[in-house]
């Protein structure tokens, strides 16, 4: 039986939820290992120490953002060269993406590491979280070369058709970082339980990071890794980088205006609405954990049948992602918000003004994450179509450059700075994103056929 999902021929909704599904249940699984780690926190150290772990999320992320794109780009390489065919391109690809990966993150760890205090004081880190927050940071990207390299693997093995191995040992390597969190926490107590949390993030990505390199190394296609192979190649890096460095441009422009809004957040000068807020993005990531999975699904179909040259296939895997991905959430999200209270519960057990911004937070952005996620989905699929540039220039002018804009502007006026409007400008953001995205789809879609037929003439 094969593990590997066709992507070239059958019907295409079984093989889109076939793909998406462990990708989905990946990434919620990240969320609950997160999740793991802010219950186990504020459970037994307080909400001090749970808002000093949320705090690093968006510098983290904005720091990673880069290297995530690399890691689509290389995913969408092998994709492409798979749909073609092209036998030594897909070896090549394979044995460029991995030494980068870990040159990429040893380099993210040292800056990680020697910086963290001063990157998070540019975000106005409240006095009493800062020292807090540091120790977790530099120990976290003491290790973040193996979340990079994992993140590599991982979009290799989908590239191939094959997003099961990812989710196994994602599961694995979590049940690894659930048991040492009560362990360090709950059992042994250590006294720096921050640094105790920190490790056990730390030893579970190492242990993710192995197990993948080793799953790669067991295969039998084209994809097949070899140590004695891996070096960097200029074609296969020049492919990665085209489509990467866009896309992880993007990311990080996202999340820099994240950092921005974390700032912003920072202005209120309040643990309480910095543990409320990160509580209420934690359990917003479970709905987009269902976004991810098919904006990562969308890509991967889109690039193999680009590279086959199967253009009405392309159209029906867009159309069917952004379908099945935005209604899914719809109904997931507004569940969610329905029981908002009861969730951030399980969170926060010292602060009611805590759990009240927390509410806040979810109005606009749980409620109404259907429109990021569709953004999302639109991104990644001209992304997949080969137009990672056009993606990051509506990016940055929409998604990222009017919450910048909101956020140096009319927030800083006294009836703007509230939590609301802290909130509000994200959902105008993600519908005018996709309103543009998915109309130029259709348009660069139509242009690629029209080549292609001049080209055959």
């Amino acid at each position: 039986m094969r593990k590997d999902v066709d992507m070239l021929s059958g019907p295409l909704g079984p093989s889109i939820i076939r793909f998406a599904v462990p990708v989905i249940l990946t990434t919620m699984l990240q969320s609950m290992f997160t999740t793991i780690d802010l219950v186990v926190i504020g459970q037994f150290c307080g909400s001090l120490k749970q808002a000093a772990v949320t705090s690093t999320t968006a510098m983290t992320t904005l720091m990673i953002g880069l290297f995530t794109g690399l890691s689509l780009g290389a995913g969408l390489t092998v994709a492409r060269t798979l749909g073609s065919r092209r036998t030594e391109d897909i070896s090549g690809a394979v044995h460029t993406a991995i030494p980068t990966a870990i040159v990429g993150g040893l380099l993210l760890g040292v800056i990680g590491v020697i910086f963290a205090p001063e990157l998070l004081e540019m975000m106005n880190t409240p006095a009493d979280v800062l020292p807090l927050a540091s120790v977790y940071m530099r120990i976290y990207f003491s290790g973040i070369v193996f979340n990079i390299v994992y993140n590599f693997c991982a979009a290799i093995c989908r590239a191939m058709g094959d997003s099961k191995t990812p989710l196994y040992f994602l599961l694995i390597s979590g049940g690894v970082r659930a048991v040492l969190n009560l362990l360090f926490v709950a059992v042994c107590k250590f006294e720096n339980d921050i640094a105790a949390v920190a490790c056990s993030a730390v030893i579970s990505q190492a242990t993710a990071a192995t197990l993948m390199i080793t799953a790669l190394h067991r295969r039998t296609d084209d994809c097949k890794f070899y140590l004695k192979k891996m070096r960097i190649r200029k074609a296969p890096l020049l492919s990665i980088l085209r489509i990467g460095i866009p896309a992880g441009l993007q990311a990080s422009l996202f999340s820099l205006s994240n950092v921005i809004t974390a700032t912003a957040l920072n202005s209120f000068n309040s643990a309480a609405l910095i543990s409320g807020n990160g509580a209420s993005a934690n359990i917003e990531a479970y709905t987009d954990a269902i976004g991810l999975g098919f904006s990562q699904t969308a890509p991967n179909f889109i690039a193999q049948n680009l590279g086959a040259r199967q253009y009405d296939r392309i159209k029906k895997s867009f159309i069917t992602c952004l379908g099945l991905g935005a209604a899914i959430v719809l109904v997931t999200s507004l569940t969610m918000y329905a029981f908002g209270e009861e969730l951030l519960g399980l969170y926060i057990t010292d602060s009611p003004e805590a759990i009240a911004s927390g509410l806040i937070r979810m109005r606009y952005n749980l409620a109404l994450t259907f429109l990021c996620i569709s953004m999302s989905i639109c991104t990644s699929s001209l992304q997949g179509l080969g137009y990672a540039t056009v993606a990051t220039s509506i990016s940055l002018i929409t998604a990222c450059g009017l919450r910048v804009l909101w956020f140096l502007t009319l927030f800083n006026l006294p009836q703007f700075h509230t939590e609301d409007g802290l909130y509000a400008i994200n959902p105008f953001t993600w519908g005018l994103t996709v309103a543009i995205e998915a109309t130029l789809f259709f348009v660069l879609l139509k242009k690629k056929v029209r080549k292609e037929q001049l080209t055959e003439t």
